[in-house]
């Protein structure tokens, strides 16, 4: 009868285990969009992901969710080889006001890749977003 028990627990662990490889535990039921994204962000599918995250900050609530997707989208720019594109998307975040408000980290995320970004250029980084 025990083993029985240890057999089915062993079971639902292991599913467990799965769904959570997979991402699927702890995902809101409003938030699948974001955790598609992020899915294929983790698969290196870096062009689907950077549409599933644009998707992600038009349609997100809140400046802060829209920020942090802007930068996810903007470092699979960056895998794709697209830098212009990348550099866009993270000034669009770095001079967004409301961002510094309620994203900081994103902010700052997007300041460290615009800073990469321009060092690689061999060009002088700014230290602020020259539109504040």
């Amino acid at each position: 009868m025990q083993s029985a028990g240890f057999a089915a627990a062993s079971r639902v662990l292991a599913l467990l285990a799965a769904l959570a490889a997979a991402g699927a535990v702890g995902v809101p039921a409003g938030d699948t969009a974001s955790a598609r994204a992020e899915a294929l962000y983790k698969q290196q599918r870096w062009t689907d992901a950077e549409a599933a995250f644009l998707a992600c900050a038009a349609h997100a609530p809140k400046a802060a969710t829209a920020a942090g997707a802007r930068v996810k989208a903007g470092i699979c720019r960056l895998k794709t080889r697209d830098e212009k594109g990348a550099l866009a998307l993270f000034w669009q975040v770095a001079d967004d006001p409301d961002a510094a408000k309620l994203a900081p980290d994103a902010v700052a995320s997007a300041f460290d890749q615009i800073h990469l970004l321009l060092l690689r250029q061999e060009k002088r980084p700014a230290r602020t977003s020259t539109k504040w």
